[in-house]
């Protein structure tokens, strides 16, 4: 798995083996075109448990801003990932602040980690998050609250992502 995505990263993604841990990959992801996130780059660190792929791994989301911004209703200001095929308690254990993780509410029937899934299926998982429009990503926010929000959130992120 490692050796394939050093070889073919998923477009828009770069990965890189951690030099001092072998169980550990850096990756980046450039936010796409005609997002609030264009232009920018997100950094996640992966952690592989010994028994990967049986398990899934530990992903850390790095946010610029010193943890200040939350960049997507899925990725946490302490760095939590929420997504489904990452398990509902993962990031715990890896948020810097453990008391601000709540649990990915169980709103919908989702896929769970299984070990036909690898490292690039979560880049591509998390590509998936980084959207035209983002604020529709939370669950029960199909339409806004207040009329504007939407574009509201995604003037916030364009700023943030490009500062």
């Amino acid at each position: 798995d490692i050796r394939d995505i050093m070889k073919h990263p998923p477009w828009g993604s770069f990965v890189a083996p951690d030099e001092t841990n072998y169980m550990m990959m850096h990756c980046i992801i450039v936010g796409p075109e005609d997002t609030p996130y264009e232009k920018g780059f997100f950094y996640f660190v992966v952690t592989f448990p010994s028994d990967y792929p049986m398990t899934a791994p530990k992903v850390l989301f790095m946010p610029t801003g010193a943890g200040k911004v939350r960049f997507n209703p899925n990725l946490y200001k302490c760095g939590k990932v929420c997504l489904s095929i990452l398990g509902r308690k993962h990031a715990v254990a890896h948020c810097p602040q453990p008391s601000l993780v709540r649990f990915c509410p169980l709103t919908w029937p989702r896929p769970e980690w299984s070990p036909g899934l690898n490292l690039t299926s979560i880049l591509v998982s998390i590509q998936s998050l980084l959207c035209e429009k983002p604020y529709h990503n939370e669950p029960g926010y199909d339409t806004e609250r207040v009329p504007g929000d939407s574009v509201r959130y995604n003037n916030i992120l364009r700023y943030e992502t490009l500062r």
